[in-house]
Parts: structure tokens; C-alpha cells; sequence
């Protein structure tokens, strides 16, 4: 199944958002409502998640993002609740939503069923380190090429659905193309890693039908292996699936407004392809889980969340307000650039009356 997005939109929401005992889906789309209210009233930056809305607005994850700094705390995952900050890798600070472990947990739980301690031990590898391990590259990919763009990096979120990079507005759409870019390009020199580390292991082999179907029938091999086809599902989940918030998503609008699209036809082009992607995803999801798939609720989550991000872009557009989204703030300095074929036809006129003369 898709994995949790490593990308997506990354909103600064208020803490009162996410009150205790509610339900964990309906808290987070309050929290991103909120905060892309706020964001369009108060004309705040841009912050990026894989397999969800945040990316290095991301995706991005989903998912690079772009979201509000919150300039006052410093701190712009405060707004959601219960997150820990766990260190920091080159200045950039890494914080971890107090669920992120309970879904690991349940992940391995799964695996016991299915295989008992061997299939407990490869599950929670597999879902634990190796997939959020992942999703930490994929977000500081985004992070490190918002910095070379001269963008300003805050910190990264790792969640249930994946991760949020929350990095500073930038000032090109050509620029965030090449940030939201960055995360899934970080997953090609790892599907390689696993796939050498599968063939040392499996007598150089790394085709699915010589690779045991359990972990107890060859563990390293099985983790290995399951390894590489999560990086490769990440890499194409994020890169290639057209639908915001994610990656993919981000470098479809980023493009049209390179091409000179308006805000407000980019912004509904990108609508109507997120649309029918996101339906798709819950649909996969509801037939994960009618066949006892551990991670269809994860699938039908992201879904979710991406239908509620559409649904808020859609409603700016609606209300003719999407120029005040980060994303498509880009569009005017592309609008504004006069195009002509290199050289313009008054240089070409002026050349041809110079010879005729």
C-alpha cells in the first residue's frame, strides 16, 4: 500500500486544535483549517511532507511544504499537540509526534500475527527506524535545498502520515520546484543501498519471487528486500503522483506557474487532479483493509488529509484568494515577465530593415 506520505503541507495550527480524546484524523483536519485560515489572514511563510500535505511548504510524506513560521516561539509544530523534541541535525530541529511510536507498535503487533517473533522483530524495523529513517532524509533533503535557494529552515515534524519540513517562503516558483524535488531524490541511493545489501544476502538475487514470502523463511533477506520496495513506493508515491499537497503535487502547480499559468487557473488545474488521485487512494485503502491489510488505516488517513488540503485550496480559489496561498504567491514575478522568442520580434524587424537598407 502507499506508505505514509513523506511530504505535504505543513500548517501552523493553533495547540486548542488538537484537544485530548477527540478523534485523531477529525483533530488534525481542524488543526490544518485553522491554520490555513490563519495563514491567509495573517499572510504568513511557507513551511514543507510523504505520503501528506506538509513537504518543505511538501510534501511532502507524503509529502515539501511550505507553512507559517511562528516567529513568537520559534517553534511552528508547537500548535500540534503532544510533540517532543528529540535533537537536531545540522541546525535543524527535529521533533516527534507522541504517536509516531504507538504506530510502529501496532505495525509489529501486526507482524507477530502473521509470523510470531520474526515477523514482530522485520515489522517494526521495516515501519520503525527504516521507514521514518527515510522519511527524516527525505524532509532534510527538502530542508538543505530551501537553504541553498536562501530560504530559512525551522525544524522537521515526524508524525503518523509522515513528516512536515517547515521552511521559510520562497521567492520563486522555480525555486520551490527544485526543493520539493529534493526529497524524493533522496530515495534513489537508498533503493540501491537495500538493493546491493538484498543480493549480498541472497546469493545476488533481488527479483520478488527468490525472496521469502515470511521473515522467519529468511529474515535479512525479507527486510532487506521490503526495504528497497518501500523506497521505491516513497520515491514514486511522492515524485510522480501529481496530487497536493504532495511533492508531486507541488511540482505539477510549481510548473504551470512557471509556464505562465495564473494563480487561479494553476490553483484549479491542480484541484482537478488531486481530486480523482485522492478518491483512489481511499478506495485502495477501504480494499487494504477489507483484506486485513496492517497498513489500510494509514491509507485511508492520508487520503483523507489530502481531500481536506484540496478542499481548503479549493475554497481559496471559491473565494478568490488563492494569490494569498505561499504556494501560488509565485505566480504574479512568472506573470509579470513579458515572454518573447529569443531574439523578440522587434530585434528580429529592426535586423531585417537594417539589411534592406
Amino acid at each position: 500500500p502507499p506508505p505514509p506520505g513523506a511530504g505535504g503541507q505543513a500548517l501552523d495550527a493553533p495547540a486548542s486544535a488538537l484537544p485530548g480524546g477527540t478523534n485523531f484524523f477529525q483533530s488534525m483536519k481542524q488543526s490544518f483549517a485553522s491554520a490555513m485560515s490563519q495563514n491567509n489572514n495573517e499572510g504568513t511563510g511557507h513551511t514543507e511532507a510523504n505520503g501528506g500535505p506538509a513537504q518543505h511548504d511538501e510534501e511532502q510524506g507524503g509529502g515539501t511544504d511550505f507553512s507559517a513560521v511562528d516567529t513568537e516561539s520559534n517553534t511552528p509544530s508547537h500548535r500540534f499537540s503532544s510533540t517532543y523534541n528529540v535533537g537536531s541535525i545540522t541546525g535543524i530541529r527535529i521533533r516527534v509526534h507522541w504517536m509516531l511510536p504507538g504506530v510502529m507498535f501496532l505495525a509489529a503487533i501486526f507482524g507477530a500475527f502473521m509470523d510470531g517473533g520474526s515477523g514482530f522483530a522485520a515489522e517494526l524495523l521495516l515501519y520503525g527506524p527504516i521507514l521514518f529513517g527515510a522519511v527524516l532524509v527525505h524532509e532534510l533533503c527538502h530542508c538543505w535545498m530551501a537553504r541553498r535557494c536562501g530560504g530559512e529552515v525551522l525544524e522537521i515534524l515526524l508524525w503518523p502520515l509522515g513528516g512536515l519540513a517547515f521552511i521559510g517562503k520562497l521567492d520563486t516558483a522555480e525555486k520551490d520546484l527544485r526543493v520539493a524535488a529534493a526529497g524524493p531524490l533522496s530515495h534513489i541511493p537508498q533503493i540501491f543501498l537495500f538493493m546491493i545489501l538484498t543480493a549480498c544476502v541472497n546469493h545476488g538475487k533481488v527479483t520478488a519471487d527468490r525472496v521469502p514470502g515470511r521473515p522467519s523463511d529468511g529474515f535479512w533477506t525479507f527486510l532487506f528486500f521490503h526495504s528497497m520496495m518501500l523506497h521505491i513506493s516513497l520515491f514514486v508515491f511522492n515524485l510522480f503522483l501529481p496530487c497536493y499537497p504532495l511533492d508531486g503535487g507541488r511540482i505539477l502547480a510549481d510548473s504551470l506557474l512557471m509556464a505562465r499559468f495564473g494563480a487561479e487557473k494553476a490553483a484549479k488545474t491542480v484541484v482537478a487532479v488531486s481530486i480523482p488521485i485522492a478518491i483512489l487512494l481511499f478506495i485502495i485503502g477501504v480494499l487494504l483493509f477489507t483484506n486485513g491489510n496492517a497498513m489500510a488505516v494509514l491509507t485511508i488517513c492520508v487520503s483523507l488529509w489530502l481531500g481536506s488540503q484540496i478542499r481548503t485550496l479549493w475554497q481559496m480559489v471559491h473565494d478568490e484568494t488563492v494569490e494569498r496561498h505561499p504556494l501560488f504567491a509565485n505566480a504574479k514575478q512568472w506573470e509579470v515577465v513579458p515572454f518573447y522568442p529569443n531574439p523578440p520580434p522587434a530585434a528580429i524587424a529592426a535586423h531585417l530593415a537594417a539589411i534592406s537598407a
